[in-house]
């Protein structure tokens, strides 16, 4: 190791060793380097979390080095750009900073979620007068489902058990499926895409369609697994999507509508303001 590293590594490991020691001490007065008059603080260096000795001191290293560089091609940048140059950053500069600016007030003002919040009755009534925002892609299902070996001594109970509509026996194959089943779903009035219930039932069909028109129930033989599926319902690609499935995009599409007039009322009442106080002055008609 050459003595420059070593110095290096003893003045690094000083100062991250002070800096933890004494956090009420003021960090800016640790002054890492100096170039062309700017200066770089400890302060002013993010260090992640977790990082050992070892990795700290690469870590400030770099960092430092990296400063330095930015600072000497700053530098020589400045040197070497034509007025014309320069006055075209500036001026992209000041629209980035008034553009920021307005960007930041703009958030400050869609911030206050009860003047962007969404009620049922709004979604309902979007849902109801915009039915082709939503149609379906493809094919959904209500299904229950079991999946169990084939020897099971209790299969053919659990089938008529999940054949049945009674509550009653809606609970004990519950109780069952959780001792005995391989897999199982139970729930009677949620919808999946039925491609989704393909990949784990390995139902052959070439028609979705006609499969679901004829199907309300569904048994399956493979190797030694036994499927059984009930069919609770069914909707086809090109139906209206049922509102569950798409509440959360119309409450995106609301809360977007609702922010963007909150943002044109803004606009048009400081428009308004200064026409009045006569800060405007138009010169065309």
């Amino acid at each position: 190791m050459t003595l420059k590293k070593t110095i290096f590594r003893i003045i690094a490991a000083t100062i991250l060793f002070s800096a933890a020691a004494c956090e009420s001490n003021d960090k800016s007065n640790k002054l890492l380097a100096k170039v062309n008059g700017e200066k770089l603080y400890l302060s002013d260096i993010y260090f992640p979390e977790n990082l050992n000795p070892e990795d700290s001191i690469a870590f400030l290293k770099n960092m430092i080095d990296s400063w330095i560089i930015q600072q000497l091609m700053y530098s020589e940048s400045t040197s070497k750009l034509t007025s014309e140059q320069k006055d075209d950053i500036e001026r992209k500069v000041e629209t980035a900073r008034r553009l920021l600016t307005v960007a930041a007030i703009e958030e400050s003002i869609i911030s206050d979620s009860s003047a962007v919040a969404v009620s049922e009755g709004e979604i309902n009534t979007y849902y109801t007068n915009n039915p082709d925002e939503f149609l379906l892609h493809e094919n959904i299902v209500k299904v229950m489902y079991l999946k169990l070996r084939k020897d099971q001594a209790d299969a053919s109970q659990m089938k008529t058990l999940l054949q049945s509509g009674k509550d009653d026996d809606r609970h004990q194959l519950n109780e069952m499926a959780k001792s005995n089943a391989l897999n199982y779903y139970l729930e009677d009035n949620v919808w999946f895409y039925f491609n989704d219930i393909l990949k784990e039932i390995p139902i052959q069909t070439t028609n979705q369609e006609d499969f679901l028109k004829n199907n309300k129930f569904y048994e399956l033989v493979q190797d030694s697994v036994v499927y059984y599926v009930r069919f609770n319902g069914y909707l086809l690609s090109e139906s209206p999507s049922p509102l569950v499935l798409v509440r959360d995009r119309i409450i995106s599409i609301l809360t977007a509508q609702k922010k963007n007039q909150l943002l044109n009322d803004y606009r048009n009442k400081i428009y308004e303001n200064a026409l009045k106080e006569k800060k405007i002055t138009l010169y065309i008609d």
